[in-house]
């Protein structure tokens, strides 16, 4: 809706309706008071976000001189009752200060203050709960278009290399990040990624510190040797739907009177009973590419009297 027409404005950063005491539209500043609540006669209709108009700059008053800031830094620099400067901290991101440098500066001294006075318990869990929430915003964008690019995952997977994102997996055992753990760790940490061998060691990024150009240029780099013992091989964790298509996958060519073998839970190969490969070629099958070659398989009536070794796919 046009902002200029909204009874209310409210914001979800804050958890706050305002009302609008003024617009300059000469410098594209809207002035506002906090409100209580929303008012039972205005409808959604009627109510504006600010999220939804960053085209503006918008000011808390303290009064209809006096800004939110000014307010503020004046009562913290005054001997005034200090149950005042307390409702002063109390209101502190109600009144947008957060935004204010002075403000913040000011909130982080009391904050650092050892005191148990009830001013500076507020100040510190004011200060913590600001601070962390700005972390946790910082660390979510920087995860916004951080997908490596197809090709570059389909080249790693053929030099049996393993990119993961921060956000990947979680828990021990390792397991796919569900929606919840996903959106938990995106705020704890900033995007990142390493990359293992088909052994499960890290070779590049540490603790998920690459970026997607250096994951690229690494990749690309990358030389894998034919040859390399591992006392075990990484198994990447595979999501429920998957963990069914290879039961299915087993199933079929039991009834063919094949078997398969598999390395890292992504690289796969139909053998028959004495373990000779017929199908996978050298790579072998992505899941992807076995799940196809066993439905094709599903498909004919008879067994098949001729597999032979296949193109990788």
């Amino acid at each position: 809706m046009d902002i200029r027409k909204a009874k209310l404005i409210h914001s979800v950063k804050c958890n706050q309706f305002y009302t609008i005491m003024r617009i300059d539209e000469d410098v594209g500043t809207i002035y506002l008071q906090p409100t209580k609540n929303r008012h039972k006669d205005i409808t959604k209709s009627q109510i504006a976000h600010i999220e939804d108009n960053p085209e503006f700059e918008y000011v808390v008053m303290h009064d209809a001189t006096t800004t939110a800031e000014r307010h503020f830094l004046k009562i913290m620099d005054s001997d005034c009752n200090i149950h005042v400067k307390e409702n002063e901290v109390k209101d502190f991101k109600k009144n947008m200060l957060m935004e204010s440098e002075y403000a913040m500066q000011i909130l982080k001294a009391l904050a650092e203050d050892d005191s148990k006075d009830k001013l500076y318990r507020l100040a510190r869990d004011k200060y913590f709960r600001l601070t962390n929430r700005q972390t946790i915003e910082e660390n979510r964008k920087t995860y916004i278009g951080q997908v490596v690019p197809d090709e570059i995952k389909r080249l790693a997977w053929t030099k049996r290399l393993f990119i993961e994102r921060s956000d990947d997996y979680c828990g021990r055992p390792k397991h796919i990040a569900t929606n919840l753990e996903r959106t938990t760790t995106q705020g704890r940490y900033p995007c990142g990624f390493l990359i293992r061998d088909k052994g499960g060691i890290v070779v590049a990024g540490g603790r998920y510190e690459m970026s997607i150009p250096e994951v690229i240029d690494f990749v690309n780099q990358y030389v894998y040797v034919e040859g390399k013992h591992y006392g075990q091989l990484y198994y990447i964790p595979l999501t429920n739907a998957e963990k069914k298509q290879i039961k299915m996958c087993s199933r079929i060519l039991e009834r063919n009177d094949l078997q398969y073998k598999s390395e890292n839970n992504s690289y796969f190969w139909v053998t028959d009973k004495e373990k000779n490969i017929v199908a996978g070629s050298k790579n072998g099958f992505s899941l992807n590419g076995f799940v196809r070659f066993c439905k094709k398989l599903s498909h004919k009536q008879n067994k098949p009297k001729n597999l032979c070794v296949t193109d990788n796919v």
